[in-house]
């Protein structure tokens, strides 16, 4: 008895609490990873989710993350200088990391959040930044890729655009921020890509066969969100729960659900979507999700269509398959942002080791405590090269 009492213990014994002291004096690091120490043996790395600014961003976007903003705001600031930077500085850290390849995109919010500055801007200002980008990625071809920016309020050119910057200008996919945020004659616009007009740019990526990397951002513009009662309640206070720490993947991991919801994965089985950050939440909500929706189709043929009309609730029907398949089937995962032994072990066990890619979340993000991590994680030297960087190289072509 009491050697199984002992056993029992050492299986519930939980890992070692920390304190923001501790975080600090390890530079803000994963204290419940089991050890951080100097690596022998640097992997080779692709690295997806690497942030650049085009020149005018600033003066071009109308709708900026608040707190993330903030925190990188003005010339003098590192962050800001590095984010404006590719050749230089990024390209020295990247050789020190053994990263052989970043793909690079304009940080949040990007063309999601233009000012409307006329009807053909979009249009024209995605052109000259993925110009801006081939330009600059072809100083450093074989240290460099980037993703297509998309002006995403209109479909048709998205698609028009996507094939331009694939066949023409080597890109490897395209990445968006979130849904877009449209400012026109006073007003707020909120688009998300669930609709049916969005089957043209779903059915060019499968044509061309690169995948879409959705990236998070606030849902809705700091002037939208002050004028949402809703929102002033939950957030006014606490302007770290609608940024990175929080918001960012219950927004992103929303708008995916949107997508599965809508049915754009039944319709187009071969789209492929990455999203950062360990799966932006879902691949921990996964069963619950499914569950739910399992009890909904039981329950649905007991409700009648007078029963959604009295309470103002829009007909629905389920997904041909459930979540978990989704993310087994057409969605990616990176590691950007989320340097954590125990997160990727699950995320392992929910998607397999094959739709993995290791990612830094540049310049928000230290290159050094990303490579240290990766090269140093406990699991076999196969399966790290995978998510270091075969995978990638597979998926994106390079």
């Amino acid at each position: 008895m009491a050697k199984t009492r002992k056993l029992i213990n050492k299986q519930n014994k939980t890992k070692k609490s920390y304190s923001w002291n501790e975080l600090q004096k390890s530079d803000c690091r994963y204290l419940t990873n089991k050890r951080i120490k100097k690596h022998t043996t640097k992997l080779k790395k692709i690295a997806l989710e690497e942030a650049i600014m085009w020149p005018t961003q600033d003066d071009d976007v109308e709708e900026k993350t608040p707190l993330e903003y903030i925190i990188v705001s003005g010339k003098g600031n590192d962050k800001y200088n590095r984010l404006l930077d590719i050749n230089g500085a990024r390209l020295d850290e990247m050789k020190k990391n053994n990263i052989i390849c970043q793909v690079l995109s304009p940080t949040a919010s990007g063309l999601q959040g233009l000012k409307w500055v006329s009807d053909k801007f979009p249009i024209q200002k995605a052109k000259e930044v993925n110009d801006y980008m081939y330009n600059k990625i072809k100083k450093n071809p074989s240290y460099f890729k980037g993703f297509a920016n998309l002006p995403m309020m209109y479909p048709k050119e998205a698609a028009k655009e996507l094939e331009r910057s694939v066949k023409d200008l080597k890109m490897v996919g395209a990445m968006v921020n979130g849904n877009t945020v449209i400012y026109k004659d006073g007003k707020q616009e909120i688009l998300f890509y669930d609709k049916p007009e969005y089957d043209i740019l779903w059915k060019k990526f499968v044509e061309l066969d690169v995948p879409l990397y959705i990236h998070p951002t606030v849902y809705s513009s700091p002037a939208g969100m002050a004028k949402d009662p809703f929102v002033i309640k939950l957030y006014k206070e606490y302007p770290q729960l609608p940024a990175s720490a929080w918001g960012f993947s219950i927004f992103l991991a929303e708008h995916i659900l949107r997508l599965v919801l809508s049915g754009v994965f039944d319709r187009f089985p071969k789209l492929k979507l990455i999203i950062g950050h360990m799966g932006e939440v879902l691949p921990w909500w996964a069963e619950r999700f499914d569950h739910r929706l399992c009890v909904y189709k039981q329950e649905l043929k007991q409700i009648s269509k007078s029963d959604f009309k009295k309470h103002k609730l829009p007909l629905f029907s389920i997904p041909k398959l459930t979540l978990n398949e989704y993310l087994r089937r057409n969605i990616y995962i990176t590691t950007s942002g989320w340097f954590s032994d125990d997160a990727l072990k699950y995320i392992i066990n929910k998607v397999g080791i094959d739709r993995i890619m290791f990612s830094i979340d540049y310049p928000y993000e230290k290159q050094h405590i990303a490579c240290e991590w990766i090269d140093n994680i406990d699991l076999p030297l196969k399966d790290k090269e995978k998510i270091a960087y075969k995978n990638a190289k597979r998926i994106l072509k390079i």
